[in-house]
């Protein structure tokens, strides 16, 4: 996939790294209560393993939910650290949500390579029409309850994409 306009991408994903971080030992203060420390482990090595994306950077494992199957943005389950705190390392586990153009035309002006919300759906209709879909297809295929798939169709009538 070619880059996405104001995403930031590591310069290379190495496939083995020797790294000085891979024993996980307890944090001790309040204020990292969720996070985790790391301690130096001489020679140790990892493999970094990065998904496969579709044509929008989007995940291709798993089940793919309303969100995905009807995408307003690109979401990541990572993200990279900016200027000023260890700039290009990961950040921990916290995702990106990098929105697509609304119009053809601010896409095209900023390069985006991704499909704007206009070219992928023409209108509110055919958004919420992609959303009814994609809570069919997995009612079908039982990944969600029928009386649950009411839920991401009303939200996508109530919302304001393509208005």
């Amino acid at each position: 996939m070619a880059g996405i306009t104001g995403a930031t991408y590591p310069r290379e994903v190495p496939v083995a790294a020797s790294t000085d971080r891979v024993q996980k030992s307890p944090v001790r203060s309040r204020r990292e209560r969720y996070c985790c420390s790391w301690e130096k482990v001489a020679g140790a090595n990892y493999v970094v393993l990065a998904p496969k994306v579709d044509k929008d950077g989007n995940d291709v494992a798993g089940v793919r939910s309303t969100t995905i199957q009807a995408p307003l943005a690109t979401y990541t389950g990572w993200n990279l650290r900016a200027a000023g705190y260890a700039e290009g390392e990961l950040c921990s586990l916290t995702g990106s949500y990098i929105p697509f153009a609304v119009h053809n035309a601010d896409r095209m002006a900023s390069g985006d390579p991704r499909l704007a919300l206009d070219e992928r759906y023409g209108t509110h209709a055919g958004y919420v029409a992609a959303v009814t879909a994609a809570a069919n297809q997995l009612v079908s295929q039982r990944y969600l309850l029928a009386e649950d798939a009411q839920r991401p169709i009303s939200e996508a009538e109530a919302g304001n994409v393509l208005r």
